[in-house]
């Protein structure tokens, strides 16, 4: 079950990683295009703001990166911090886009929901492991 937990660390590092880095390197491209040409899930909600975006991939990278050394470490009470941590940012997101749900569509929606729903899982698994 660790490997289980460690592999979808990698994949939740990855996955928000390559966002984040996104937005780091080309936050006008972010902004327009995320998370394919001609989706505008970002710009859909307001104006650009090189500042925000730039903050958004910071403290995202930040994030995956501290996943991807939990998943690294294969220590069970980090990998636990990891998912927590990333659960604190991921349920918010989910909540604010199912607030606005027209406004990105259900796509947009479901990928959120995803994006909490599989860590939750993880953090699980985790869990269980740590009390046998």
């Amino acid at each position: 079950m660790a490997t289980t937990v460690r592999a979808g660390l990698v994949l939740l590092g990855l996955g928000q990683g390559s966002g984040a880095v996104w937005a780091l390197i080309d936050p006008r491209s972010f902004y327009g295009d995320f998370p394919t040409k001609g989706q505008h899930w970002v710009s859909a909600f307001a104006p650009y703001n090189e500042h925000l975006i730039r903050d958004y991939g910071a403290s995202f990278l930040a994030i995956s990166a501290l996943v991807l050394i939990a998943g690294w470490l294969a220590d069970r009470r980090t990998m636990i911090v990891a998912l927590v941590v990333y659960l604190i940012a991921a349920v918010p997101h989910l909540a604010f886009h199912a607030a606005h749900a027209s406004t990105t569509g259900s796509l947009s929606l479901a990928t959120l929901a995803v994006n909490v729903a599989f860590p939750l899982v993880l953090l699980l698994i985790a869990v269980k492991e740590a009390r046998t």
